[in-house]
């Protein structure tokens, strides 16, 4: 049996029920709401975006009758999207740990309940407190954690024989997506004389990558076909639901939103432009968050490019089911997308601000760049992957006024007197240090490699080291930093060795450091990852972790300065991903 963790506050919550009761005939006549959450299928698994290899035609249909909402970003793995979507909140103000978060406002369920909805949660739960807690009256869920069982027997089970709980008690589904959808017809059609609020979490298309009911093979264990195989079943799934509400004639009447957790696992998305692109869950780069989100509302295609998080659904959903927000408000992050779907003007949603407890994936960015916690900023329209940040040290007019802007919007969330209060946020300031002083450290360049192989590779990393020589004469110090965010945060334990250092200026050469075999460790304490001079992000030396030091450049040698340095990169055991991050840093140590 599924074991829920739970918390104080079970009077609070039973309160929110009393308090709000009155506000259920706010409406005359409510919409029908089905919450549609995708697992792991980031923006570019659907067919209407171009992708080559995934087929959606259910949803490239309901995207016909949608607002197809382009600047959607949820957090960079399944449970904290899940705790901004059912609180409203950013994550600082209440995650406590994985799965587990304080309520300062009625959660989602209780919300809708209180607005006269029947609610109902089918599918990965994922969180916590128990459906009952947060307001679901009926419920088939996977919990997504191993509980009693073993990883080994977990991953076995995750969709077929799978154990679910219900309102009945455990129950094994021979295919739990299957259930999941089944519980999802009934409920519509028991409630089709009462508004109803549908949260369905779909357990596809996590891994493990393995044939569905449909698959062609279904022996087959070629992840990249299970995937895709995968994706078309979910699609599958949300057809039988927009058929049975056309059955029932709920259609029009019925308030359909689909996104979902986060970006794809590193697998293949051939697009028609002939790009491949590589997901990036559990970063936060722009292909680890970047989302579909399509609500079905009054039939109208549209395309919106305001902004939106997962915060943004509560006061959405609010102002759908017409309940009354003006006593919390404040205590919310999000800002309602129902003007754009009325096609109004939307007002206060300037930015986009996330953070999971690391300043590599704590961000800000509005609709165009995107600033990290540690100076990175990236044109998004230009640069979607990522893969060519400016810093301060390199900025044009252009992004060096869009840092100033961005940095600003920084400051009024770190220094909010009203955020203080939030022991999560001081965790985050405390661990990681004062921001500003972090951002102005000289970094010349971030570089994510994917698809890491069991056998080395080899990857030459060329920069233009004049624009950040110094006119005064300095000793220099080259580091080279692999990241490291989380155990699941997809990017790898992959060996990584700097093998080969050259500085050259004009073809000659000023440097060359040869037959090199320098390991580099990985680093969680952000503070000790970026302190000048720490042997855990300079050149490590096998058995001694001395810096390896480059030597002195005149003002003579600050021409144009090309440094080259080639890296060997392995993932013999394939722990959690195939992808992995590199900085370089050069430190001005001292004047001559």
């Amino acid at each position: 049996m599924i074991k829920y963790f739970i918390f104080a506050g079970i009077f609070i919550l039973s309160c929110w029920d009393s308090a709000a009761e009155d506000q259920g005939n706010a409406r005359s006549s409510k919409p029908n709401i089905i919450f549609i959450l995708g697992d792991d299928m980031g923006y570019e698994t659907l067919g209407y975006k171009e992708v080559l290899n995934f087929h959606t035609p259910n949803l490239d249909a309901l995207a016909h009758e949608s607002t197809d909402f382009v600047n959607c970003d949820s957090q960079p793995l399944c449970v904290p999207t899940r705790v901004k979507l059912i609180t409203g909140q950013y994550n600082y103000r209440n995650y406590t740990g994985w799965g587990s978060f304080e309520l300062e406002l009625p959660p989602l369920g209780k919300m809708m309940k209180a607005a006269g909805y029947a609610t109902a949660a089918f599918g990965k739960w994922h969180l916590s407190k128990t459906p009952d807690q947060l307001g679901f009256d009926e419920f088939c869920l996977f919990n997504g954690s191993p509980g009693e069982l073993s990883y080994a027997e977990f991953f076995k089970r995750y969709f077929y024989n799978c154990p679910l709980e219900e309102n009945g008690g455990p129950f094994v589904a021979d295919y739990a997506p299957d259930r999941f959808n089944e519980r999802t017809l009934d409920f519509i059609e028991k409630n089709q004389d009462q508004p109803f609020f549908i949260y369905y979490p779909m357990s596809l298309a996590h891994n493990p990558f393995e044939p569905t009911p449909d698959s062609e093979d279904p022996s087959s264990t070629d992840w990249q076909q299970n995937f895709e195989d995968m994706v078309t079943y979910a699609d599958k799934m949300i057809g039988n639901v927009v058929q049975k509400l056309k059955e029932n004639g709920l259609y029009e009447n019925t308030i359909i939103i689909y996104t979902t957790d986060n970006g794809s696992k590193t697998l293949e998305h051939h697009m028609s432009n002939g790009e491949v692109i590589y997901g990036g869950k559990g970063t936060a780069s722009h292909d680890g968050v970047h989302v579909p989100l399509l609500v079905k509302y009054d039939g109208k295609r549209q395309t919106s490019d305001e902004l939106v998080d997962f915060t943004d659904f509560y006061p959405t959903l609010a102002d759908l089911a017409g309940y009354d927000l003006s006593e919390v408000n404040k205590k919310l992050d999000g800002v309602s997308l129902l003007p754009v779907l009325d096609q109004e003007e939307r007002v206060g949603k300037p930015y986009i601000f996330s953070t999971f407890f690391h300043p590599l994936s704590t961000y800000i960015r509005d609709k165009e760049y995107k600033l990290y916690y540690d100076g990175r900023l990236y044109n998004l329209k230009e640069d979607p992957r990522e893969l060519h940040p400016f810093y301060k040290q390199n900025d044009s007019e252009i992004t060096a006024v869009t840092r100033t802007i961005l940095e600003g919007e920084f400051d009024n969330v770190f220094e909010n007197s009203e955020l203080s209060k939030y022991p999560t946020k001081q965790k985050l300031m405390a661990k990681y240090g004062d921001y500003k002083r972090i951002r102005d450290k000289v970094m010349l360049g971030g570089y994510i490699y994917d698809n890491l192989e069991f056998t080395p590779q080899t990857k030459t990393i060329r920069i233009d080291l004049s624009k950040f020589i110094s006119s005064t004469d300095q000793v220099y110090q080259l580091r080279v930093a692999r990241a490291y965010e989380s155990s699941n945060s997809g990017l790898t334990y992959a060996d990584v060795k700097i093998k080969h250092v050259k500085i050259s200026k004009s073809g000659e050469v000023l440097r060359n450091l040869d037959s090199l075999s320098i390991e580099l460790r990985t680093e969680r304490d952000y503070g000790k990852l970026r302190e000048s001079g720490n042997p855990i992000i300079s050149f490590i030396k096998t058995g001694d972790n001395s810096v390896l030091d480059l030597g002195e450049f005149s003002k003579s040698e600050t021409g144009t300065l090309e440094l080259e340095l080639e890296v060997e990169l392995s993932n013999p055991d394939n722990q959690w991903g195939n992808r992995i991050m590199i900085y370089v840093l050069l430190d001005r140590m001292k004047a001559v």
